[in-house]
């Protein structure tokens, strides 16, 4: 097997965990269509029920969000590699390590410009 079908099929591989993962969690977080997630009175429930509520709800949504970036990160470098340029770093164009591509197949940039683009953020 060549690297480059090694590296799509990793980046596959790594699509459909993140994609099942995602489908998991949104049938789990889906609501019903004027459902607000929580229930529809707040009478006789205690304010820290529904900060409560509301918090695990909050954060199941972010994971979801997040889920979702990641999905299409792993598209990203799929489109990358097709072009040829799969594993260059985008803001110095020196190769990504190997052992970063294995840890974050999605990666698009080396360790160095990575810790400038959060810093950034």
């Amino acid at each position: 097997m060549n690297d480059t079908q090694e590296i799509q099929d990793r980046l596959e591989s790594e699509h459909r965990r993140l994609a099942s993962l995602l489908a998991f969690l949104e049938i789990g977080t889906a609501l019903q269509p004027g459902d607000t997630g929580t229930e529809l009175s707040v009478a006789g429930q205690h304010p820290a029920d529904v900060s409560t509520e509301t918090l695990e709800r909050t954060k199941e949504l972010t994971i979801v969000r997040d889920l979702s970036v990641q999905v299409e990160e792993i598209e990203r470098a799929r489109e990358r590699l097709e072009r040829g340029e799969y594993g260059v770093c985008q803001a110095c164009g020196k190769p990504i390590p190997p052992q970063r591509l294995e840890a974050k197949p999605a990666a698009r940039f080396c360790l160095d410009d990575q810790a400038i683009a959060e810093r950034r953020a």
